[in-house]
C-alpha cells in the first residue's frame, strides 16, 4: 500500500519579511535624511544612532504621536521635534 502526501500549507504561510526597511528622518531644525535600517527597528534605536536623549524628543510617524517603542515600517517618514526650550 502507498500513501501520498501533498502539502499545501506553504501558500498559507505568511511571506518572509524584509531585513531593510527606508525611512525618511525629519529633525527639528528642518534638516532631513534618508536611511536604511534593520526590520523591526523602533524607534528608540534611531534615536540612539543620533545619540538623542528619549526624554528631550517627541516623534511622529507618518503625522502620528508615537513611543519610541513603535517599530518602523517602509516607507515611513520620522519628525523628530524638540521638547527643550530656552528661556
Amino acid at each position: 500500500m502507498h500513501i501520498k502526501f501533498k502539502l499545501y500549507f506553504a501558500s498559507f504561510l505568511p511571506m518572509p519579511a524584509k531585513r531593510n526597511v527606508k525611512v525618511k528622518v525629519v529633525f527639528w531644525d528642518g534638516r532631513k535624511e534618508e536611511i536604511i535600517v534593520s526590520a523591526r527597528t523602533r524607534i528608540m534605536d534611531v534615536l540612539k544612532k543620533y545619540n538623542l536623549n528619549l526624554e528631550a524628543v517627541l516623534c511622529l510617524l507618518n503625522s502620528q504621536l508615537v513611543t519610541e517603542d513603535e517599530e518602523i515600517v517602509e516607507n515611513s517618514e520620522l519628525k523628530i521635534l524638540s521638547v527643550v526650550s530656552g528661556g
